[in-house]
């Protein structure tokens, strides 16, 4: 598994740097009260944003009768202690009541995000 979606389904998503590297997390809403976490590890081998040789570690579950409100705020507050325990720069960025639109300008304008355009 590697990749990311950024599409309708998305609750937040968070990034913090770690020594050489960083985490990104992400949450989408599979069904009613059932969540999807993906989430990486990063660890950089050069300063390329994309055709890397960086190593990346990929992880997912699922998470099902749950509180939207209660697994947010526990992937927050682990973050943050990530952030704490790194000194690493932090972000997150929660859907909430933004659109899609809404929560996705928000998103590419993220310092951490690159985009790289693909001819069609």
């Amino acid at each position: 598994m590697e990749g990311m979606r950024i599409d309708e389904s998305m609750v937040g998503i968070w990034f913090v740097t770690i020594p050489n590297g960083n985490m990104l997390a992400a949450l989408h809403r599979v069904a009613e009260r059932t969540y999807k976490l993906t989430y990486r590890f990063r660890y950089y081998k050069d300063d390329r944003a994309f055709d890397s040789a960086d190593e990346k570690n990929w992880y997912s579950g699922t998470l099902s009768n749950a509180d939207e409100s209660y697994i947010t705020d526990r992937i927050s507050k682990a973050m943050a202690t990530l952030r704490v325990s790194t000194r690493g720069e932090y972000h997150e960025l929660l859907r909430g009541t933004k659109t899609f639109e809404e929560f996705k300008a928000e998103f590419f304008k993220l310092p951490f995000v690159h985009i790289k355009e693909v001819p069609v």
